[in-house]
This record gives structure tokens, sequence and C-alpha cells, in this order.
């Protein structure tokens, strides 16, 4: 029977009617250990206000929400433990949201420890590897065939791309395009909704980031 991953239960709060949401998250690694994280969306302009509740859901106490129409939020949100916002762009083109918020990084493993970009364990092993994975709930709920083809039905405008370029060479990315020093996990569900059944994996090893000095 088919499983709901607790990790769609979190996206389909905000999709409480049916429409297009494009979530894109892109991590760039630099070889001093610098970066930057690229977060975009695009969605129904109607769908924002159930958007930002499903994420004051989420998010819980403490955490801005309306981040993709206030920049003022986004900056609060996205500041300190070396996070810099430099671009946010938030507009109505043809009944879609867009918005884009570019951060700047003097530190990845502090800023992707904060929490600020999601669930996502960085840390570098004895052989002077990397190791990053984006930790996504287990699955929930066991769902009955016709609660699957509702859900399916209602996530099909659903598509999440998560990005990461690094200084170095991929060694492992299990489920991604990698290409050069790049890897790409992309779902969409109306080209195959496997992932709205199970949780993805998404984990790579590489090799780049000089270790950042003790102070």
């Amino acid at each position: 029977m088919p499983r709901l991953c607790r990790f769609l239960l979190l996206l389909l709060l905000p999709l409480l009617a049916t429409g297009c949401l494009t979530l894109e998250e892109t991590l760039v690694f630099h070889r001093d250990g610098s970066g930057s994280v690229q977060l975009v969306y695009r969605m129904d302009e109607a769908q924002l206000p159930a958007f930002t509740a499903g994420l004051a859901a989420i998010a819980g106490e403490g955490q801005e929400t309306g981040i993709f129409t206030d920049e003022g939020l986004a900056r609060k949100q996205f500041s300190g433990d070396g996070i810099t916002l430099k671009e946010f762009a938030s507009y109505q083109r043809q009944g879609k949201r867009n918005v884009r918020i570019f951060c700047a990084v003097t530190d990845m493993q502090r800023a992707l420890a904060s929490g600020k970009f999601g669930d996502i364990v960085y840390v570098r092993r004895e052989d002077g590897t990397y190791r990053l994975r984006l930790l996504l709930p287990e699955p929930g709920q066991p769902l009955d065939a016709a609660a699957a083809a509702r859900l399916r039905e209602k996530l099909k405008g659903l598509a999440v791309t998560f990005t990461i370029h690094v200084p170095g060479r991929i060694q492992e990315a299990a489920g991604a395009e990698i290409r050069g020093n790049s890897a790409r996990w992309q779902f969409d569900a109306a080209r195959d909704d496997a992932f709205l059944r199970a949780t993805p994996v998404i984990e790579a090893l590489f090799t780049g980031p000089e270790p950042r000095a003790r102070r």
C-alpha cells in the first residue's frame, strides 16, 4: 500500500488548492569553505496565502513566514551564522508569484548547520572528503489507493530541484544527475511520482573545500 512521506506532507500544506509549485535550492561550495545558497519559488499567486499559512504551521514559533513578499522579513530570516542576503526579488507575472533569494555565506558548514536552508548535514570526514545529506522525515501513515490517487492529482504540478556545485570532484551522489563538479536531484510529479510514495535520498560525497582554520 502506498505510503505518504512526511516530507511530502510538509509540501502538501501549502497546496490547499490545485496548482503549480516549483521549489529550487542551489548550494555552491568554494574551496576556502565559503559559498552561496539560492532559493527559488514559483507558484500560482492564488496559492501564496495558503503557502504562507503552511510554512507557519511547519516552521513554528519565531520563524518568519512572510519572506516571499517582504524583503525586510527575508533579511531578518537570512542573517547571522555567516549568512548575508545579497539579492531578493518577489514579483507577480502572468498570475504566478516568483521569488528569488540569494545569500552569500562565509562558512558553509556553519550556515547549513543553522537550519535556515533546511535540515542539512554537512561534515568533513577523516579522509578529507565531505558528505552532505538533506534530512527528510521518514514515511508517515499509509494511504489507501483512493487517497493516494487524490494526492497524485493534487500534487501533479509539484516540481522540486536540489543542486550542489563543489570545487572538487563528486565521488557519489545516488539518484542525482552528475555533470562535472555538479549534482542535481530533480523530482517532478507530472513525470514520475515515485517520490510521493517513498522518501527520496539526497546525499553526496565529494572533495573540495579546505578545512577552515580554528580560531
